[in-house]
């Protein structure tokens, strides 16, 4: 019997359209998103491509690549979050097919399906593609080079290798030796477990470095160009710092030591190991059950390949070294793991192992509960001031097709894996469609940018006023890099009779009052954090004492 069925990939993929659509056209976050987008707005307004600018010093952190790309978008789509989004999007469904395709070569077409169905529905994965870093990209192009990797030792052949030197090749570009070094981990055990000891002694491998080269090397070059051509530029408090060293070498360590990035996770060992339990929901239990009973043998059940599962548990112990750990890092090991947990299911199907599928099947019944529960207390209590008759009347139907869809499944293990599915995308639409919305009136970049486009603002004549925070949103949000100005930069301004609108504090707006001009108008919004919410934001009874608050003053002479 099919694991699954067509309908239930059709409406698996009609479900990952919504979701992946609602998510592509939401309000950006004023985190890492803002930041990456408002580089490449530079880029795409001053048409240098070469040099990485934050705000106005030299950047020298990640690669060039996914800046690249939100710069181009810019210039097909206009500038805005969603066409920030795009290139993140594309990369990864070229990730889910690349998964499936990874799937079918290493066990069969059932398992590729299923494999795919996992990637598409993970926590972290649908995250990563409105809540856009560098992650969405890296995952697909190590999941196409996985499958090429994959291919060249299964068949021979060289196009495999090379393609899968080209993807590595782009992931480094995306965001340095990480994406490299897990292909290549992965390239490695896989190697060991088929004692195929030739390949790596081949003359194609030489092929493989060259593809590398050649695909890192306007990194490289624009790297050099900026940095090692200019050695008086101050880089971190230093001199001299040479970027082509930096991203061939420096960052890896400068990471794992922690460093000028800090020490985030320093002290957790485990830190990847329980973040995975939230990560890659609903399939977690499903990844560790996998790894236990085919790594120590408990059930005696061997795996026909160790390339995903092996490949993504020994990044796990090697990032857990690191003393700068964040969530997202996962993300780049989640192609791996869907393949290897699609194919520890189905050979449970196949074997008819009546505990595993009795496992798997009250587990993926649970887990979604759980995750569709929360999603329900998050939209219905935390957000109840923010939510309408309308969307409660469109959560319940969803709640209520599902459940109905469910019920006429009779097989268990179908019935639990179609509910891990179907049920994150419907935890995902709520989230996208109306959780992340509601948060968004508690960014006060985003708020600020909407007055300014209601009202015409001019766009040059905002500043940010000393002590400000970067609003990398609102700055995205006009097309503008703003400028941070003093009182007496303001009392100049307007000595010209040039009107000034200033993103302020209102405890620090008393300054720049003084400068000599007069208020004509003061909006003030809430601010808070999204992307670090608190128990006391979550509770609507303690959220006000949580809130920042910051104005957009205009200021006349």
């Amino acid at each position: 019997m099919s694991t699954l069925r067509r309908i239930d990939y059709l409406l698996i993929g009609i479900g990952a359209l919504l979701v992946y659509g609602l998510g592509l056209f939401l309000p950006i976050l004023n985190s890492d998103p803002a930041f990456n987008a408002t580089v490449a707005l530079r880029m795409y307004q001053s048409g240098d491509y070469v040099s990485l600018i934050d705000q106005f010093t030299p950047y020298l952190d990640k690669p060039h690549l996914s800046f690249w790309l939100a710069a181009a978008s810019f210039e097909v789509f206009g500038v805005s979050a969603w066409a920030y989004r795009m290139p993140s999007l594309i990369v990864s469904i070229l990730g889910i097919y690349a998964t499936y395709r990874l799937g079918r070569e290493a066990y069969n077409k059932e398992v590729g399906s299923l494999a795919a169905v996992v990637l598409a529905t993970m926590q972290a994965q649908i995250l990563a593609n409105h809540d856009v870093r560098m992650d969405a990209l890296l995952t697909g192009f190590v999941a196409i080079g996985a499958w090429q990797l994959y291919e060249y030792l299964k068949y021979g052949r060289i196009s495999g290798l090379v393609w899968g030197a080209v993807m590595a090749g782009l992931a480094f570009n995306v965001k340095g030796m990480v994406g490299v070094g897990v292909l290549g981990i992965a390239f490695l055990i896989e190697v060991l477990h088929q004692r195929a000891w030739g390949w790596l002694f081949s003359l194609s491998i030489f092929a493989a470095v060259v593809a590398f080269a050649v695909t890192i090397s306007p990194v490289l070059w624009a790297f050099y160009v900026q940095f090692d051509q200019h050695p008086e530029q101050v880089i971190a408090g230093r001199t001299g710092v040479s970027g082509v060293r930096f991203i061939l070498w420096d960052q890896n360590f400068e990471r794992m030591a922690g460093g000028r990035f800090g020490q985030a996770g320093a002290n957790d060992p485990v830190f990847f190991f329980h973040t995975l339990l939230w990560a890659a929901l609903p399939w977690p239990l499903l990844i560790y059950a996998g790894w236990i009973t085919r790594f120590l043998r408990f059930r005696r059940m061997g795996a026909q390949e160790w390339l995903t599962g092996g490949g993504a548990l020994a990044c796990m112990i090697l990032f857990s070294v690191s003393s700068f750990k964040l969530p997202h890092y996962l993300n780049i090991l989640f192609p791996l793991m869907a393949v290897w947990v699609a194919g520890w299911v189905v050979q449970a199907r196949q074997t008819n192992n009546t505990s595993l599928l009795r496992f798997i099947s009250w587990t993926q019944f649970i887990v979604p509960a759980l995750m569709v529960v929360v999603a329900l207390l998050l939209s219905l209590w935390v957000l109840r001031q923010e939510v309408g008759l309308l969307q409660v009347v469109l959560i319940a139907l969803g709640g209520v097709g599902l459940a109905f869809y469910l019920y006429t499944i009779k097989d268990a293990l179908r019935r639990a894996l179609v509910f891990s599915a179907l049920g994150a995308l419907y935890v995902n639409a709520i989230l996208n469609g109306l959780i992340y919305p509601a948060l968004d009136t508690y960014q006060a970049g985003n708020q600020i940018a909407k007055v300014i486009k209601q009202k015409e603002v001019p766009t040059g004549h905002v500043y940010f006023a000393e002590g400000t925070p970067l609003f990398y949103d609102l700055e995205l949000g006009i097309e503008r890099i703003i400028p941070y100005v003093t009182p007496r930069q303001v009392q100049e301004l307007l000595r010209k009779k040039q009107a000034v609108w200033l993103v302020v504090a209102p405890e620090r707006a008393r300054a720049y009052l003084q400068a000599g001009g007069r208020v004509v108008s003061q909006q003030c919004f809430d601010d808070f954090h999204i992307t670090r919410l608190t128990a006391p934001f979550l509770n609507p009874a303690t959220r006000a004492g949580t809130l920042g608050k910051y104005c957009l003053v205009e200021l006349r002479r």
